[in-house]
């Protein structure tokens, strides 16, 4: 009896985490800070109801024998488990001979929350990014973002990673707009350089 939450919990582990990937994949090193943004908590406790939600309804609707292997298989794949159709009712039509059915579109619910929290860490994201790279802009002139670029870019031990960040600040400066490129160089400064780092520069430390 004392150990009926522990499939909740394992369930409730892997929901949280498969939002935690799905950040990741989304907004990769961007997401910095913001994990503690309570968006981010939202969708995270968001999933963790999901994946318990569909546990309930495969272990007591289904009757599905309870296993902390279906926690697990339910944590990690209740995205899935929602897109497929859950029918509720189903009879006979008199009229044409087709069946009818009572279901509840929990995979579109579920999609349309998820992509308003994601939508909301997204600006919240964006915001900020865009303060540091105003702030950059101010503080730094092109021929000097220039210049830490690329003793950053010369310093990074990957050659795959010098080649491309060598080809990103060669198309940045080839543009024709002395404001665009101003602005893409900062938001290159945030990509590829530590944060700190970038504190730094916005403190008035020299790097």
């Amino acid at each position: 009896m004392g150990q009926q939450w522990i499939p909740f919990a394992v369930c409730a582990f892997f929901g949280a985490l498969l939002a935690v990937v799905e950040l990741l994949q989304t907004f990769g090193r961007w997401m910095g800070s913001h994990w503690l943004n309570r968006y981010v908590a939202r969708l995270v406790v968001f999933n963790v109801l999901a994946a318990c939600g569909v546990y309930v309804f495969l272990r007591f609707g289904l009757g599905v024998e309870d296993t902390l292997s279906l926690a697990a298989v339910t944590g990690l794949t209740f995205p899935a488990i929602l897109r497929s159709k859950l029918t509720f009712f189903r009879a006979e039509s008199k009229e044409e001979g087709s069946p009818r059915e009572l279901s509840l579109p929990l995979d579109v619910w579920y999609r349309n929350l998820q992509e308003m929290c994601i939508e909301e860490v997204n600006s919240r994201i964006a915001d900020a990014t865009a303060r540091k790279m105003r702030s950059l802009r101010r503080i730094l002139s092109e021929q000097k973002m220039v210049e830490i670029l690329s003793d950053h870019i010369a310093a990074e031990p990957r050659e795959e990673s010098r080649a491309k960040h060598q080809r990103q600040v060669g198309e940045i400066q080839a543009g024709p707009d002395p404001n665009d490129r101003l602005r893409l160089l900062a938001r290159l400064m945030l990509e590829i350089i530590p944060e700190g780092t970038i504190q730094e520069l916005l403190d008035g430390v020299e790097a």
